[in-house]
Parts: structure tokens; sequence; C-alpha cells
């Protein structure tokens, strides 16, 4: 049930993005955690963090080249 759930979300996801283009866009893997990894919020938290300083400074450095 959550791995069908997890791929209709994904789908909505992509959906989603196609039809809104966002400026900035934070990937995170999705096998850093599944559905009920509570224990994992600090570790989730540091993956964010990491990911968000990279998809800013990707997007820093395209509108700088622009």
């Amino acid at each position: 049930m959550t791995d069908t759930t997890g791929l209709m979300l994904s789908q909505i996801s992509k959906l989603t993005l196609e039809l809104n283009l966002p400026d900035v866009l934070i990937n995170i893997s999705r096998q850093s955690c599944r559905t009920f990894d509570f224990y994992k919020a600090k570790e989730m938290v540091d993956i964010g963090r990491a990911a968000n300083n990279e998809s800013l400074n990707e997007f820093n450095q395209n509108t700088k080249t622009q």
C-alpha cells in the first residue's frame, strides 16, 4: 500500500512540476527514507539543508551567467 501511494504521489508531483515550472527545484532522493522512518528526522533535515544549499548555489550560478 505504501509503495502504491508513493508511486501515485510521484506521478502527481511530476505533473504539477510540468504545469508549474519552479525557479528552484530541490531534489532529495526517495531512497533517503520511507514513510514511517520518523527516527531519521534529524538526518532528513540535514539532507534537506544540503540539497537546499546545492540547489540555491546552482540557481545563483545560472542567474549570474544570464
